[in-house]
Parts: C-alpha cells; sequence; structure tokens
C-alpha cells in the first residue's frame, strides 16, 4: 500500500491537505490484489460509503445511466467476422475532479492528510460519469465509420480483419489524444474468438456465439463463497446486503425486488416486508424459505403473488435459507418493516437503497479479490439464470421461477457448444425411454 501511495503522490494525483482547507470528512482507504496472466498488481481504493448516512455516497443523487452491455456487442456480430478489443490503463485515474471537490476525497496515510484530485475507486457516481466519456469516443469512431461498442474502459471493434486492424490503431490515436493511456497487455486481435466484459465472443464456423468459460465459472463461484467468509458477522449491513445478494441470485430477482431507489420510496404494499417470508419445516427437519412477491415488473397491480421457494443446503456457505434465517432473527424487525433493511445510528430501521446495496456489494468484492468497479449489482437475475440453465434445469421451471411472462427469459440463458450437445443426446434418451415405457404398457 505504501508503494501504491508514493506512487499516486508522484504522479501529482494526491496532496498534502492546507491547514485552511474545509475538509468534509476522512475516508476509509484499502487495497485490492488483481493477477493477471501471471502478474500480481495492486490499486488503492477508497470506501466513501462509510460513515453510513453521512458518507460521500450517501450524499450523491445518482443519475440512472444507460451502459452498454455483452447484447449490443454480440448484435454487432456476423459469422466471419473478425473482432478486437482495447483496454485503458487506470481510465478512472487519468480524469482531474474540479478542486472544489478534493475535499470530498480526503484520506489518511502514514500520519498525512491527503486529497485524491482524480477521478476515484469508490464514488459511486463515477462509473456514471465516465461512461459519459465512454460514450463520446463511441460516436467519434462510429463517425470515422467504425462498428464499435464501449462499456467504460473496454471497446470492442467488429469487422473485416482490415478494417478492423485499421480501426484499432485509430481509437488507440484517439484516446491518446484525449490524455487516456491504452493498456498494450489488454488489448487483442484482430481474432475471431475473443473475450469481452468475462464473455467469450467468437464468429467462426459459419456461427456466432457466446458463452462463459467453465473455468471463470469456478472463479466467480469460489469468489462468492471467498465473500460469505469476508462478511462481518457483527455487522447489520454486511449481513443483510449478502443475504439481499443471495436472494436475487437464486431467486432470478431483479435488484429493484431487494432494494430501493431512495429510502422514501418504500411502500410496504408493494415491496418485500418480514410477513412475505415464512420458513416451514419439511419432514425430514431441514428448514426451506418461502418468499412471497406482491408487485414486480410483471405483477403492476397487486392481481396475484408470485411465491418463490427454497430448500436448506447444509454445509454451503451460500445458503440462501440460512442467510434469510439470519436476518430474520435480526432484533427490531417487525413484520410490516422492510425485509432488506439498514440501520442509522439510533437504531432506526430504513429500506436498503440501491447505492448502499450496491456500495457493500462492491466493497465485499474488493475483500474476495474481485474488481469492484465491474460490479453494478444489475446481473444477479441473469447470472441465476444462467447457472440454472448450466445445470439443466427444465426451461419451463425457470420461466416460473423468475416469473418472465414471456419467453424472453431466454434471452438470459447463455448456451455454449456443451450445451448444444447435450440436447440431441438427451432428446434420443427421452425417445427410447418412452418407446421402452409404451412397450410395457402393450
Amino acid at each position: 500500500m505504501q508503494a501504491e501511495i508514493l506512487k499516486e503522490k508522484a504522479a501529482g494525483n494526491v496532496v498534502e491537505v492546507r491547514m485552511h482547507w474545509k475538509v468534509q470528512g476522512i475516508s476509509a482507504v484499502g487495497i485490492v490484489e488483481r493477477e493477471r496472466k501471471g502478474v500480481i498488481k495492486f490499486r488503492p481504493v477508497w470506501d466513501y460509503s462509510r460513515p453510513e448516512d453521512v458518507g460521500v455516497n450517501s450524499r450523491i443523487d445518482l443519475v440512472k445511466e444507460k451502459f452498454a452491455s455483452v447484447k449490443d456487442a454480440y448484435s454487432l456480430l456476423r459469422p466471419g467476422l473478425w473482432m478486437a478489443k482495447v483496454d485503458l490503463t487506470a481510465a478512472y485515474r487519468s480524469v482531474p475532479v474540479a478542486a472544489r471537490y478534493w475535499m470530498s476525497h480526503v484520506f489518511s496515510w502514514d500520519g498525512e492528510v491527503l486529497a485524491d484530485t482524480r477521478a476515484p475507486f469508490g464514488n459511486s457516481s463515477m462509473p456514471g460519469i465516465f461512461t459519459r466519456f465512454t460514450r463520446a469516443i463511441v460516436r467519434w469512431m462510429q463517425a470515422q465509420g467504425a462498428s464499435i461498442v464501449g462499456y467504460l474502459d473496454d471497446f470492442l471493434l467488429v469487422g473485416s480483419f482490415h478494417e478492423v486492424q485499421e480501426f484499432m490503431w485509430l481509437l488507440h490515436e484517439f484516446v491518446t489524444f484525449l490524455g487516456f493511456e491504452v493498456n498494450p497487455d489488454k488489448c487483442e486481435g484482430p481474432s475471431q474468438v475473443l473475450e469481452f466484459l468475462g464473455v467469450e465472443l467468437s464468429t467462426t464456423e459459419g456461427v456466432c456465439t457466446a458463452r462463459i468459460s467453465e473455468d471463470r465459472m469456478l472463479v466467480v463461484q469460489a469468489k462468492v463463497e471467498e465473500m460469505a467468509v469476508v462478511v462481518d458477522p457483527n455487522s447489520f449491513l454486511e449481513i443483510v446486503v449478502f443475504a439481499a445478494m443471495l436472494t436475487a441470485f437464486f431467486f432470478f430477482f431483479r435488484k429493484d425486488n431487494v432494494s430501493v431507489e431512495k429510502a422514501d420510496a418504500w411502500n410496504p404494499r408493494g415491496h418485500l416486508v418480514r410477513a412475505d417470508m415464512s420458513f416451514p419445516v419439511l419432514e425430514e427437519g431441514a428448514r426451506q424459505v418461502d418468499i412471497r412477491v406482491r408487485h414486480s415488473k410483471t405483477i403492476q397491480a397487486g392481481e396475484r403473488y408470485h411465491t418463490v421457494r427454497a430448500g436448506e443446503v447444509p454445509g454451503s456457505p451460500i445458503c440462501v435459507v440460512r442467510a434469510l434465517w439470519r436476518i430474520g432473527q435480526l432484533p427490531n424487525l417487525g413484520p410490516d418493516g422492510p425485509l432488506f433493511c439498514t440501520e442509522d445510528a439510533k437504531g432506526r430501521l430504513k429500506p436498503l437503497t440501491h447505492s448502499v446495496f450496491v456500495a457493500v456489494f462492491r466493497k465485499l468484492a474488493a475483500r474476495a479479490g474481485l474488481d469492484p468497479a465491474a460490479y453494478t449489482g444489475h446481473s444477479f437475475r441473469r447470472g441465476g439464470a444462467t447457472a440454472a440453465f448450466r445445470l439443466q434445469v427444465q426451461d419451463a421451471l425457470i420461466q416460473a421461477h423468475g416469473d418472465w411472462a414471456s419467453e424472453c427469459y431466454k434471452l438470459y440463458c447463455d448456451m455454449d457448444d456443451a450445451q448444444q450437445l447435450i440436447l440431441p443426446s438427451a432428446m434420443a434418451s427421452g425417445a427410447a425411454a418412452a418407446t421402452r415405457a409404451f412397450e410395457g404398457r402393450a
């Protein structure tokens, strides 16, 4: 950490606070370890969510921004086309912050009080602000004729081999002109198989495919289990947020199902309350959890309930039943209060907001060795559906569990080559079983 702080000071990114400056608070600072191609790198991360209710992130009114996705990238693909990826180095740190905001980004290290003068990791508004730079770069490249999509500091180019090669060079020149630095170690292409935003895209063999590698799935599962270990057992907030994370993943919930945009937007007639959760005991003595959803994207007028269930998984650190049972035992949680809530300094409960949910989620991700800037809280529903699909759960069950009104849920499920190979075998096995059953009746 000392080396990273010295590096930031040498670059002029952090400066010593002067005596007459009006500091608005001291933020916590930590470090994230990342490994790429066998090389371990470290990056300082500032926690602007603490103290709760008065931290920098608590005072930010977030503006909704539209981010590009893998779906946008996939829409550019055509069989036989080529792809290239361009990545920026420490992109946030290339963006200076207006001096009037320096006093909101203050931390203490080795006896010094320092102010961060660059766009910091940990400030909840930074992804939305930076994506405006990304969109401007994409628009300029499109005006030059490029087929391109950009997500924060990652850009994907699609076209013929020579087009991609030419536009890759042009993009490099343009972002360098703007003051950004390209990371050559993370730039790839032209290629017909390339990973973008964690998904392997391919245009080979006359088809376009998108798949998540099995290795990445195992790594993510391991990291989620590590998050369970790093949850502070004495932190009311971390216990609640981790339970909300597991609930969103295993029940294919949207972020809106477990948190609200603003605390005063919470409505007990539509949002989840403690009474919507129950724990029937099975005959074998194991517990299950039932959650009743009274309002969602497909339930607008309270015309019905959607009930989801899960059984206990003994020994699993990511058992959603135990996580929800745990928050059910927390004090001051009345039957009509918000199921997922935070506690202020006076012990009063408030609904869990989007900003707090994402901030704590990112903090747990950082502790587990993940890049907190890569997580926005929008992928639980898709990730849960994809995981179920890869475990060969029936389509009808996935659709019912996620309460999808149409077959659009299939857009959430990434099918790779292995799953496509399983389908004919499964159909053949089913046909053989049906024939044997028919012959037995005859």
